[in-house]
């Protein structure tokens, strides 16, 4: 008892003088091994006298379910100081709830963490991290039956909760005997289950019901649910499930233009179909192949009798340029529909030479002129162009402009793949250089030009450019009021443009004003 109080007298006389103590102290240990340390126990076998005898420190051991109150004396005393007691370290020797705090605890350290204004506020934490269970098949520490199920009250871990069963094969809400051939029962006599409310909107919405959904609609106030082709109940508000005779595909149509690497943006499809009984479909989000990064998306909604169209919004961004393929189903029936998905910013040309064409005038309004370029393979395929192999889809087309000014006008454009690489000042119009290309193009145009700047159109109709000839673009433009800002740049010594103008609205052909190796710089899909 002397040597206790002695040691409880040095460290106390120690920590005022901000001092160190040392235990376990030999001839060949006197020193403390870090200025740190406020005491030192290191132990060793060699200080022990033997090999296979340590020494360890004996911390105080607690029952902290009996620990019930944090109490102090003096001026410093539980309710002046209610933190006087953060940090309190001790090895707990008891299973329960503790009597501060009503934690669950188990053997083990823990020490005391207050953050509320009174003594017993706080609360024993562990040092061995989160409770968990004692086994691979044992309960959860503190349960007492089979199937109990913790949840958090808001303060602490409630284990031994009767409201929610769980025994691994059955879940019970209200019970803890579930009925055997179900895998989930609610049971109640006070209370009813509730599932999902939403309106038809929000119902039809959903992508791909499973058979069973169910949800109670509040448009109709009626509990629904999907039976694997369209939505039931017992109501009188069933419709029949789609059914369609033929989902056409190949006829489908596609507004607006993809290009690789741009986010889409107003691009639809729609989708012709025949035999439609007016029946619901189902909202789709169909995903892309070949071109990956899009997805066709359908809003639920009823057929037509007979024929009608399915309008799928494209969305996402394409990965790479080609075609991607959309694989949908409605109505008992399957297609696949494809959209071209081009390549993103390539201009061809660098020429400073200058040139009235396409939009040459000679000086005055409503005047007609002709011209035809040929876009050489060899120059499309150049270094920053084209990819060698694939395909091009050419959305927009845009020239160079030379001047700065008002330009305006109406414009025919027409594209075709061709083995030609001139166009001879003899060739007639319609039925030798337009006869077998597609107009892409025909409106007005309006340009307040800015010197070095594209201008032009986005066709509408996307052309493919099949990598294999070379590419034609004729053009005929029918000049405006605002006629004199018509230069554009040019690039020569490739490519080959022919053209003629007339003095009135009366288009020209041949094209007999000259055949020329210069093409206008070019820029697609921008």
């Amino acid at each position: 008892m002397k040597k206790t109080l002695l040691l409880l007298t040095l460290i106390s006389f120690s920590s005022s003088i901000t001092a160190q103590v040392k235990v376990n102290q030999n001839a060949a240990n006197s020193a403390i091994n870090t200025s740190s340390a406020f005491m030192d126990a290191s132990s060793s076998p060699l200080w022990n006298g033997t090999t296979n005898q340590g020494k360890g420190m004996l911390y105080p051991r607690v029952d902290l379910v009996n620990y019930t109150t944090m109490s102090h004396a003096g001026p410093f005393n539980a309710s002046n100081n209610p933190n006087y007691f953060d940090g309190l370290l001790v090895f707990n020797t008891a299973t329960g709830i503790a009597g501060i705090g009503a934690d669950s605890v188990f053997p083990g350290y823990y020490y005391y963490r207050n953050t509320t204004t009174t003594a017993n506020g706080g609360h024993w934490v562990s040092l061995r991290g989160i409770n968990g269970a004692t086994g691979a098949t044992g309960f959860l520490s503190s349960g007492t039956a089979a199937g109990n199920t913790p949840y958090w009250n808001g303060t602490n871990w409630i284990l031994n909760g009767t409201n929610f069963y769980n025994n691994g094969s059955n879940i019970g809400v209200g019970t803890t005997t579930p009925n055997a051939s179900a895998k989930l029962e609610v049971n109640s006599t006070v209370q009813g289950f509730l599932p999902p409310r939403m309106t038809t909107t929000q119902r039809d919405a959903i992508l791909s019901p499973a058979a069973g959904l169910t949800i109670y609609n509040t448009t109709v106030n009626c509990l629904q649910w999907w039976n694997g082709t369209s939505w039931y109940d017992g109501c009188g508000n069933n419709i029949p499930a789609a059914v369609l005779s033929t989902l056409n595909c190949v006829g489908a149509t596609t507004t607006g233009t993809l290009t690789s690497g741009t986010t889409a943006s107003g691009a639809s499809t729609s989708v012709p179909y025949t035999g439609g009984n007016g029946g619901t479909y189902a909202a789709q989000a169909v995903s892309s192949t070949g071109v990956l990064g899009l997805t066709a998306n359908l809003s639920a909604g009823t057929l037509a009798v007979g024929a009608g169209n399915l309008v799928y919004t494209i969305t996402g961004t394409p990965t790479s340029n080609g075609t991607a393929s959309f694989a949908i189903t409605v109505g008992g029936q399957s297609c696949t529909f494809t959209i071209n998905v081009g390549v993103s910013g390539f201009a061809f040309g660098s020429g400073t030479g200058t040139t009235n064409w396409p939009t040459e005038n000679w000086g005055g309004a409503n005047r007609c002129n002709r011209s035809a370029t040929i876009y050489p393979k060899v120059v499309l395929n150049q270094p920053g162009g084209f990819p060698l192999l694939g395909s091009q889809l050419i959305t927009t087309l845009k020239w160079q402009a030379s001047v700065a000014g008002l330009s305006d006008g109406n414009i025919k454009i027409y594209m075709e793949n061709t083995a030609a690489t001139t166009t001879t000042t003899s060739q007639d119009w319609s039925t030798t250089i337009i006869n077998t290309a597609t107009l892409v193009y025909s409106g007005p145009i309006s340009f307040n030009k800015v010197v070095g700047s594209w201008y032009g159109v986005t066709l509408t109709s996307p052309f493919t450019w099949n990598n294999v000839d070379n590419l034609r673009i004729s053009v005929e433009y029918t000049s405006g009021a605002n006629f004199n800002n018509r230069s554009w740049y040019r690039t020569t010594g490739a490519g080959n443009t022919a053209e003629s103008v007339s003095f009135s609205s009366t288009c020209p052909s041949p094209l007999a004003n000259g055949s020329n190796s210069w093409y206008p710089n070019v820029l697609f899909n921008n």
